[in-house]
């Protein structure tokens, strides 16, 4: 669990209701640092970006085997 620096929210899916923990944190996305909000749920679930920081910057294809990321405005 995170215990620095959080948001408790409930949120929806699939699988129902559930706990999520938002915070702010680093990621490198190719030779790209940037900060963005990430969503984690307790046990085995990977992180959640958030759309608000991520998919606001760049745009993601999806190609065959391949994903492309295009930042805004290149």
């Amino acid at each position: 669990m995170i215990k620095f620096g959080y948001e408790k929210q409930k949120t929806r899916g699939i699988g129902g209701f559930a706990d999520v923990y938002i915070t702010k944190m680093e990621v490198k996305i190719g030779g790209e640092k940037m900060r963005i909000f990430v969503g984690f749920i307790e046990g085995d679930i990977p992180p959640l970006m958030g759309r608000t920081d991520f998919f606001g910057t760049f745009e993601v294809f999806f190609k065959m085997n391949e994903i492309l990321f295009i930042r805004e405005g290149d």
